[in-house]
């Protein structure tokens, strides 16, 4: 976070791709001010807005989620939690439907996997936390496209968070 924050110092330029690594390393763990810090190198460089992009919305609606109810988390804290979900879980529900692409070339068909997994870890860590705060998931799990769900043939009990 530092390098992307301060680039008069270090001259890094901060793409899409590389954004969504830096906000899978502080998405579960950091406090949730961390996470609105990454999300505001977005419109500093230039990137899609989180809304935008399902992939960024999820891990931010994950980390939301996660302080949205908790009951040691300051006040502020859940606000902040709270209308960062009310704003994103309906574009991610529309995104997780929206068709994606088709006959990709096999280098971009690896990265769209990744990128499918990442997508599907946060979406369960979403209903996770929702489940615990509201006692039922956020999502009907039976509506989720398959390409969210860890991908056919993967054994879905015993599933760790995707490489960064």
């Amino acid at each position: 976070m530092k390098v992307f924050g301060d680039y008069a110092k270090y001259k890094v330029p901060l793409d899409l791709p590389a954004a969504r690594t830096l906000l899978h390393s502080v998405y579960l763990d950091a406090p949730i001010e961390q996470v609105l810090i990454v999300v505001s190198y977005y419109d500093i460089y230039s990137l899609p807005d989180i809304s935008e992009d399902l992939p960024s919305a999820a891990l931010v609606a994950a980390a939301a989620s996660k302080f949205r109810k908790q009951p040691d988390a300051p006040e502020e804290t859940k606000q902040k939690a709270k209308d960062l979900l009310d704003m994103l879980l309906p574009r991610i529900k529309v995104m997780l439907n929206a068709k994606g692409p088709e006959n990709l070339p096999p280098q971009l068909k690896q990265e769209e996997d990744k990128v499918d997994k990442l997508v599907a870890w946060a979406v369960k860590r979403i209903d996770k936390f929702w489940k615990q705060a509201e006692g039922v998931g956020y999502f009907d799990v039976k509506s989720i496209p398959v390409r969210y769900q860890f991908g056919a043939g993967v054994d879905k009990t015993n599933v760790a968070a995707p490489a960064a």
